[in-house]
This record gives structure tokens, sequence and C-alpha cells, in this order.
């Protein structure tokens, strides 16, 4: 079960489609998935790559997103497991550590978001992080407020699941770890224990174990923002996400190169849509347009356009 509860993609559709100046955006959710495309004119996609509208907020394609994660991170674990049990060496010892951030409203969730990023990368400069951390995926989430209505409030956090070197383990155990987090995760007088770092071990020793982790990644991805009461918070929530990114890496390797390639693209194309309101089609023709081309997605496309797309119409 997820979290808590989430909109579908009609649900997000309906959304941007009370707001005027989105309604493109809710075509795009609408019909994602659909051969059939009315935005920015009425045609039928032939390419596969185009049937899915990309939008950062379509919780089908952030499910498709979440579970190419999952499977990467998976695929790392048995590999690990495997070389370890070849060398008869200790199971690599994972942890989830959880970095939560301040209280704030829907329209102030930005500045909370940037100073927990910005803590991140302060905190990799330190010696004791890069003395105990192998390597990590650290997951932006927004969490409800465990008492303030979470349609008011939420609590941006970071979700890190790290790999501890050997004197890291040995900091897990004696607590200096979370001692260390603790003191270097600098928050404002008077919070609550929940609004303080915590670790978790998390077991990868058999399939099942590394199943259960894999399934910790996607969800955290898939579901990393709460269900908003109104209109007007999800879209004031969208408006403060917009290129944020959601999945740093640190030291993970060549197996999550090509992932982070893809989320990229993801904030390139969020950075499209939301400029030039012709949705799907401009991918290919953003190299060729200046950078303050404005195309409005209810007008005629030129042809120019239309010959440079990878768009069947």
């Amino acid at each position: 079960m997820p979290p808590f509860p989430t909109l579908s993609r009609v649900d997000l559709g309906e959304f941007y489609r009370k707001h005027a100046d989105l309604e493109y955006q809710a075509l795009m959710l609408l019909e994602c998935g659909s051969g059939e495309k009315s935005y920015p004119s009425k045609r039928r996609v032939n390419n596969n790559f185009l049937l899915s509208c990309h939008h950062r907020h379509c919780p089908d394609c952030q499910s498709t997103r979440a579970m190419r994660w999952a499977a990467r991170f998976r695929q790392l674990l048995d590999r690990q497991v495997t070389e370890t049990q070849r060398l008869d060496s200790p199971t690599p010892t994972w942890v989830l550590i959880t970095l939560p951030g301040v209280s704030t409203l829907p329209r102030q969730v930005k500045g909370e978001i940037d100073t927990i990023l910005s803590l991140l990368v302060e905190a990799r400069t330190k010696n004791f992080w890069g003395s105990t951390i192998r390597c990590a995926l650290a997951i932006l989430n927004l969490q409800p407020h465990p008492e303030v209505s979470q349609h008011l409030n939420v609590v941006p956090c970071a979700k890190i699941i790290a790999l501890l070197t050997k004197p890291g383990v040995a900091h897990l155990n004696s607590g200096a770890l979370l001692n260390a987090l603790r003191k270097q995760w600098p928050r404002p007088p008077g919070l609550k224990p929940e609004n303080t770092p915590t670790i978790v071990q998390i077991s990868v020793t058999n399939e099942q174990e590394r199943s259960s982790a894999s399934r910790l990644i996607e969800r955290a991805i898939q579901y990393w923002y709460p269900r908003p009461a109104s209109t007007a918070n999800f879209l004031e929530l969208v408006d403060q996400l917009n290129g944020a990114q959601q999945i740093h890496t640190w030291k993970l390797g060549r197996i999550f190169l090509k992932e982070s390639v893809i989320q990229q693209d993801d904030l390139r194309y969020e950075r499209e849509y939301t400029r030039s309101r012709i949705g799907e089609d401009l991918p290919t023709t953003l190299s060729r347009l200046g950078n303050n081309s404005d195309i409005p997605w209810n007008q005629p496309i030129p042809q120019t356009i239309r010959d440079l797309t990878r768009v069947y119409y």
C-alpha cells in the first residue's frame, strides 16, 4: 500500500484542467499512453517513446521511472552479494538515512528544498562522510506533517540509501554515525524527535531482502509527495518543485549513469513544456529554436517545426 493516498493520472489532469493556462498539460496527462493526441493538434502518434506524456507529475510515468531505478539498484545488490560470496567476505552493509527538513506550506517548499540540498552538498565535503559512506543514492521526498493536516503542511526530507565502509559499519554499531548526522544536520531549536535524522539498516543477504530493498527505492521515488487537498495547493506545490532534481547520486558507479542521464532529460523536458506549451514535440526541436521561442499549444504548428519533429501527423 502507498504511504498515503495518491492521485491518479485522471485526477491530476482535472487539477490542471481547472487552470485555464495549464489546460494543455491536462491534455498531456489525460492522453498519456494513447496514440490519439489532441495537443497541439489532433493526430495519431506512432512513435512508442512519445506515447507516454513524460510529464514530471504523471503517476504512470513516475511509476515507470521508479521501477527503472529500483531495477538498477537490485542489479547492483545482486552483483555485490555474488561477489562477496565468491570472496567469502562480509555482506555489504546498506542503511536508510532520513534527514528531515522543517514543516512548511506548499508555497514555501522550494526554500526548504534548497536548504536540504545545500546541507547535503556540505556534508559530502566532511571527512567523516567520506570515510563512512562508500556510495549513496539520495531521494528528495515530501512527507505529510505528522500532526498538522497534510493538506496544509509538508515536511521536505532527504532519504539516503547508503553503502557503508568498514569504518562506517563500526560507527553505525557504536552509534557514532547517528550522533554525527544529528550534529551535522542543523535544524531550528525546539523541533520534536521526529524532525531529527534517523538510520535504519537494510538487510540484503537473501533474494527476498534484496527485493524489499529495491521496493524501498521504488516507493521513495514514486510516492514522493502527499496528495494535496485542493487544486490551489497542488499547483503551488508543482510550481515549487519545478526544476528540482529528485534523485542525487554519490559515487554509485557506472550502473546508474544511464538513469542519471534520463533524469536530466526529464528536467529538460519539463522546462520545454512549461515554457513553450507544445508538450511532447519539443525534445527534438529545442536545439533548433531560440531561447525565447514560444509556440502556443493551441495554434497551428509551422511546417518547419512539423518537419523537425519525430511525430507522425
